[in-house]
């Protein structure tokens, strides 16, 4: 599991050391922190290897990050998985795109097969994605996909709390209308 997935216009390449450089500028850069309000933004490069260090060696406690390039090998964001909950059946998802390439359906496309990837890899019944409430692209693409909100988790960064919403989606409910689609563009 947790291999190479080529789509339509992607690749979701499983995160290594040779993104070190990538992470770093992807976390430090101001459009991708501008609603991140649970970590600071980078400032050297350790900080990336940490990141890349947690997704490299939890993968059994099912944490994965996918690196999102285009096929001529350009990085243009991430995506992946953590905070899996075997008791309640949940994960949550977590994404990021570089600013040029918002708004064309990369990330749309990334999460359909990132959905399809959990399933394979963990027994869960819900999905989650938590986002700050002004982040109405991101709230956007979540309920694109079905997730319907289901509470308020509060953030406490640098001494002031923010609010964001949790979304859900039932995995179920999410294949059943999958195949439903399915079956009409058949």
């Amino acid at each position: 599991m947790n291999q190479e997935i080529k789509t339509e216009r992607l690749i979701l390449k499983p995160i290594d050391e040779n993104d070190l450089e990538f992470i770093y500028q992807e976390f430090s850069n101001d459009f991708i922190n501008r609603y991140l309000y649970d970590f600071e933004p980078m400032v050297n490069i350790d900080e990336a290897k940490a990141v890349i260090d947690f997704y490299v060696n939890t993968k059994k406690y099912y944490n994965h990050r996918y690196i999102l390039m285009l096929p001529d090998g350009s990085k243009i964001g991430t995506l992946g998985y953590h905070n899996y909950n075997i008791e309640q059946k949940t994960i949550e998802i977590g994404y990021d795109l570089k600013e040029a390439f918002n708004g064309l359906g990369y990330m749309t496309e990334a999460l359909h097969v990132l959905l399809g990837e959990i399933q394979k890899v963990v027994d869960v019944s819900f999905i989650q994605a938590v986002i700050y409430k002004d982040n109405l692209k991101s709230i956007k693409l979540v309920e694109t996909l079905g997730f319907l909100s289901m509470g308020i988790k509060y953030e406490i960064f640098r001494g002031q709390s923010y609010e964001h919403i949790i979304y859900q989606l039932e995995v179920d409910s999410y294949q059943k209308r999958l195949n439903h689609e399915s079956k009409l563009s058949s």
